[in-house]
C-alpha cells in the first residue's frame, strides 16, 4: 500500500525544462520567415498557374465546341446519328475534362 511519503509534494513537481518560458531562438524565428515567404512565393506561383491553365482549357473546349458546331452546319449531309454521336459524345467528354481540370485546378484543401 502506499503511504504518505510515496506522494509527492509540490516541491517535487516541476515543469519540462523545454516548456520553461524563454525568448525566441533567433534561427528559429528566421527559419520561420524563411518558411512564411516560402509559402507565398508558392501562393502566387500556384494563382500564375492557374490563370494560365484555366485560360488554356477555356479556348482548348471553346475550339472544340465551334469545331463541332461547324462540322454540323457545313456538312449538312452527315447523317442524323452520327451528328448526335458527335454532339453528345465528344461534347460531353470535352466539357467532362473542363470539369476535372477546373476542379483541380480551383479545389480547396483545409489548412489547419
Amino acid at each position: 500500500m502506499p503511504t504518505s511519503e510515496d506522494k509527492p509534494t509540490p516541491s517535487d513537481i516541476r515543469a519540462p525544462a523545454d516548456l520553461a518560458t524563454s525568448p525566441p531562438d533567433e534561427s528559429a524565428i528566421r527559419e520561420q520567415k524563411i518558411l512564411f515567404k516560402v509559402g507565398i512565393k508558392e501562393r502566387i506561383q500556384n494563382m500564375e498557374e492557374r490563370k494560365s491553365f484555366s485560360t488554356r482549357i477555356f479556348v482548348l473546349v471553346a475550339l472544340w465546341l465551334l469545331a463541332v458546331l461547324w462540322a454540323i452546319v457545313r456538312h449538312p449531309e452527315i447523317p442524323e446519328k452520327v451528328q448526335l454521336t458527335l454532339i453528345g459524345s465528344t461534347t460531353f467528354t470535352v466539357v467532362g475534362l473542363f470539369g476535372a481540370v477546373a476542379k483541380y485546378l480551383f479545389h480547396h484543401k483545409d489548412e489547419s
